[in-house]
């Protein structure tokens, strides 16, 4: 059965966002680069003043450098990871603003020219890459610099004037592209993240889905077979004692399968909500006894200290859960002996099972309590996961640590009664 993969994480998506972005300027650039050659030569029929063409077509120049290295970068994978990839974004868009602002300038001695409408695209390339933020940042850095050109150009030409009126219509018609681009850039980013999210809960779910159709497909088939095995071995001239021992695995075999049913119950419960407990003061320590004598380990393998008396608000029933859980899968898993421990603090009790194995390896902790998590060793990887979900049900939390000796400590925190 093929495990379908989780979306993207967010990180994830913004990287590919941004070198998504990148790919596209290349060829904005190249536009742009073939544009600008052709306004220079259809400007080559006007006297230039010294020096102007050669800008010009230095400016140019700059944006072509710019886009090779892009693409040299883009293609060893230079920014495969998101810190570089933004600032390659960063960067490039800098550039843009200044190379655009550039050409704006190289034609100041015009005063007919209207390549300050260029300057319109400085906010699109900020709100392509960083959104309104970067529409609002490159619109600022645009109406600074065209500032500039405007007095530069009425400081060294007679026939252009200094207008404060003019600078702020142009500069303000550019504001307006800059807070619709980014806008619109903000909105469509939420709504790409809100379908992301819708996605990766599908996803979760088929994930889900297809551990739980594996793990129920081992778990019911291994003790139906024991038992069907067990049934078709007893024979009325077997020896008493023979035939008790087959009924004796037929009926363990059957409690894993109640034990398995239940948990599905007890997933379908929280999965709605309906998790109910009946809460009161308990005794721990007969909770306790109870859940020892349903699991019947050997002597000397499980050790109590729990201070007598004490008293924990639960239901007696999930406690016996979380306690069959966490006892058993030590018993399983760990070295005796194990050792159930209890601890006072203010309000709060902390309940210990601590082996003395060799502990969870550190790659399966983070996902330690999540559902269909299983060691390997059979189960469908709901014990765990349901210690948790009753844990905070009752207003606590389970967790675990690994102990001086390497082995296995996993404590769950319930209020004190």
């Amino acid at each position: 059965m093929t495990t379908p993969d989780l979306p993207p994480s967010p990180a994830e998506r913004r990287h590919a966002d941004l070198l998504r972005s990148e790919r596209t300027m290349l060829w904005v650039r190249t536009l742009a680069a073939v544009f600008a050659l052709v306004q220079i030569i259809t400007y080559s029929a006007l006297p230039y003043p010294p020096g102007w063409a050669g800008a010009s077509l230095g400016l140019v120049v700059v944006m072509a450098v710019v886009n090779m290295v892009v693409l040299a970068l883009l293609m060893t994978r230079w920014a495969s990871t998101l810190p570089r990839a933004r600032g390659l974004a960063l960067t490039t868009t800098a550039l843009d603003v200044l190379v655009a602002n550039g050409l704006v300038l190289a034609y100041s001695f015009d005063p007919g020219s209207a390549h300050w409408a260029i300057l319109f695209l400085t906010p699109l390339l900020g709100a392509a890459r960083f959104r309104l933020p970067g529409a609002l940042i490159a619109w600022g850095g645009t109406a600074v610099l065209y500032t500039a050109r405007q007095a530069f150009a009425a400081d060294r030409f007679e026939d252009i004037s200094f207008s404060p009126s003019s600078i702020g219509f142009r500069m303000g018609l550019a504001l307006l592209v800059a807070l619709v681009a980014g806008l619109l850039a903000r909105d469509l980013a939420r709504e790409r993240e809100r379908t992301a999210q819708a996605l990766t809960e599908v996803a979760r779910v088929d994930l889900l889905r297809a551990r739980l159709v594996g793990s129920l497909a081992h778990d019911l088939r291994s003790p139906l077979t024991a038992i069907n095995g067990a049934l078709k071995a007893i024979t009325p001239d077997q020896p008493a004692e023979l035939q008790e021992q087959l009924v004796g695995l037929a009926r363990r075999q059957g409690a894993r399968l109640a034990r398995v049913a239940d948990g599905m119950i007890d997933l379908a419960r929280v999965e709605r909500g309906q998790l109910e407990l009946e809460l009161h003061p308990t005794d721990l320590a007969e909770v306790v006894a109870a859940t020892l004598e349903a699991l019947a380990p050997k002597e000397g393998e499980v050790s109590v200290a729990i201070p007598d008396g004490l008293m924990v608000e639960a239901d007696p029933d999930r406690l016996d859960q979380i306690l069959y859980n966490l006892i058993g899968n030590a018993m399983r898993h760990g070295r005796p002996p194990v050792e159930v421990t209890a601890t006072e603090d203010g309000r709060a009790v902390t309940i210990a099972v601590t082996d003395q194995g060799k502990g969870v390896p550190t790659e399966r902790q983070d996902g330690l309590f999540d559902a269909f998590t299983t060691s390997g060793s059979g189960g469908i990887g709901l014990g765990l996961w349901l210690v948790q979900e009753l844990a905070r049900a009752h207003g606590g939390e389970a967790s675990y640590r690994a102990t001086d000796h390497g082995g296995a400590c996993f404590e769950v925190v319930l209020p004190r009664a």
